[in-house]
Parts: C-alpha cells; structure tokens; sequence
C-alpha cells in the first residue's frame, strides 16, 4: 500500500496543550527508531489513542502523524495498518 506523506503548517489550538507531550515524545523516539523500535511504537499509540484524523468525509481508519513546532507531516489509511 503506497501511502504518501503528505506536509503541512500546524497552528495549535488550546486543546493541543494537552496532547503536546505526547507529540515531543513520539517525535524525540522516531529519532532513535533503529535503538527501540518499541518504545516508539508505544510512544505512538499513545498519540493515536488521544487524537483522531479525519478525511474530509469521515475519520481515517489509521494514520501516522508528527508535529514539531509549526509543522505536520502525516499519512494516512482508509485500512488498518496490520503493522501497529
């Protein structure tokens, strides 16, 4: 399946606030993906269980989103992904 990453600016609303940690900490592990592969894929649940993506149509059935600072950078499936 060729899901393409798509970028973007990100203006955070008050409600980021709450999820922001989860974000940095998602993003300071995919640096280090090849040392623990599974404390990101924790890390990222963890982003995937507080926050939804949603199409223009209806929620994505998965997506991998990052945000650091003003940007965002995602991809997404109308499928689960098999791998998470």
């Amino acid at each position: 399946m060729d899901m393409p990453w798509l970028h973007g600016s990100f203006v955070a609303r008050s409600a980021y606030a709450k999820v922001k940690p989860l974000f940095d900490r998602e993003l300071e592990l995919l640096e280090q993906t090849n040392d623990d592969p599974e404390a990101w894929e924790a890390a990222y649940d963890q982003v995937a269980n507080a926050v939804r993506l949603v199409s223009p149509h209806r929620p994505v059935a998965d997506f991998l989103l990052h945000i650091d600072g003003d940007r965002a950078w995602f991809r997404w499936s109308d499928e689960p992904l098999s791998t998470r």
